[in-house]
């Protein structure tokens, strides 16, 4: 029987049911031991501001190549900025892999509205993780329907961090001085049609794990589209739910956890040959990571005598920026 990713109706979170809110971290729970995936419904962003990130999107990308490039992510920089085809690495570098590039462009933004006053957002780390965003002119709305999406993600990513401290056993606001000066960022990808046949070996997006906390993906129907690495070695498809959002495990998580959790291997495939000309797709996904100066350390209950601790303590910085810098 074909595996599917678990769909996990989160709308008793908004309600004062405990009751409710246990099912949903015991839900949350056996899915990240499973497989490191799961599906939402019953999440609180509109499907109207979903579409008009789509749309937003669509017509970014399809700005001519030499108006997307003005801003480009500069030389030695973080992110920030548009990266086009001709210039994406292949994911799979970060496992010491090499692959062709990946056939796809992007647009990588994170926080646009940083305090000035506050020293955390002032360091030299800082710079990194809260650089400024580039943002191209047209179409007119971009930015505003940009961050408003971000603005959403960034809410229910806190929600699910509660979530997330319930399903682990422990008090729902365990995570929230963790992640209150959180450095996450929002990818909106483009995947063009393939007009030519693919190098062997090349994907629109190469298997890799994510690094951060958890991921929130919203993608569409296209045929091309996300694939997990099941445990059993296979590859499944992560099929296209109306209003669903995709959320996947981190490495930090899984390490935060000592690995109750599982951050998992993933992949964009190519469409079939017979579609590939026309088969365009999107996606967006919202990074989401802790604070920099959070130590990260084997969580309460994710330890025993038959499952000792596996990692020692780490401050947050050490891990983002190592696997970064691949």
């Amino acid at each position: 029987m074909k595996m599917t990713i678990p769909v996990i109706d989160i709308s008793q979170f908004y309600t004062d049911s405990k009751t409710g809110k246990e099912m949903i971290g015991q839900q949350i729970d056996q899915a990240c031991r499973d497989i490191g995936f799961f599906c939402i419904t019953g999440h609180s962003i509109a499907p109207s501001l979903i579409n008009e990130t789509f749309e937003v999107a669509r017509q970014f990308f399809d700005l001519p190549l030499d108006e997307k490039l003005k801003i480009s992510v500069p030389p030695g920089a973080a992110y920030h900025g548009y990266t086009a085809i001709a210039n994406s690495a292949s994911l799979a570098k970060t496992l010491n892999q090499e692959l062709p590039p990946d056939w796809r462009e992007y647009f990588y933004m994170g926080k646009d509205d940083i305090p000035e006053t506050d020293n955390y957002y002032q360091t030299e780390l800082a710079q990194y993780f809260f650089a400024p965003n580039l943002w191209s002119s047209h179409p007119l709305n971009f930015r505003t329907v940009v961050n408003q999406y971000f603005n959403q993600m960034e809410m229910l990513s806190t929600d699910l961090m509660r979530l997330f401290a319930i399903g682990l056993g422990l008090p729902d606001s365990y995570f929230d001085s963790k992640v209150d000066k959180h450095g996450s960022h929002l990818i909106l990808i483009n995947y063009p049609e393939q007009h030519s046949p693919p190098l062997p070996g090349q994907l629109r997006a190469s298997p890799h794990t994510d690094f951060g906390t958890l991921t929130i993906v919203c993608q569409d129907s296209v045929e091309g589209g996300l694939q997990i690495l099941s445990k059993a070695e296979e590859w499944i498809d992560v099929d296209y739910i109306p209003g669903a959002l995709v959320i996947n495990i981190g490495d930090l998580m899984a390490r935060w956890t000592n690995d109750r959790w599982t951050s998992t291997l993933h992949r964009v495939v190519n469409p079939s040959s017979e579609v590939a000309a026309v088969s365009r797709r999107q996606s967006f996904a919202y990074f989401h990571q802790p604070n920099y100066n959070t130590w990260v350390e084997c969580l309460e209950g994710c330890a025993d005598a038959t499952h000792p601790r596996r990692y020692p303590p780490i401050l947050r910085e050490k891990t983002i920026v190592t696997k970064s810098q691949k």
